[in-house]
């Protein structure tokens, strides 16, 4: 089983609460995710001008395309 990334809309949902001084616990329960999904989320995005979703978004974007295409298997 995979998972799922977290779309645009829940990144605006975690702006705003965050901004309201919402718990992360209250957060991860009200889209539906882990609560250290959320902590790492805003770990990874939250700049010197806090949390921005747009930018994390697009930031998340350039991540998964600049992966690379995945290998099965190793031949030597």
């Amino acid at each position: 089983m995979g998972y799922a990334h977290l779309a645009r809309e829940e990144r605006y949902y975690i702006c705003q609460a965050v901004k309201s001084g919402t718990s992360l616990r209250a957060i991860a329960k009200a889209i539906g995710r882990s609560v250290s999904t959320v902590s790492r989320e805003l770990a990874r995005n939250t700049g010197a001008r806090g949390y921005r979703y747009r930018q994390a978004h697009k930031r998340s974007q350039k991540r998964q395309t600049s992966k690379g295409k995945k290998r099965i298997g190793l031949e030597v």
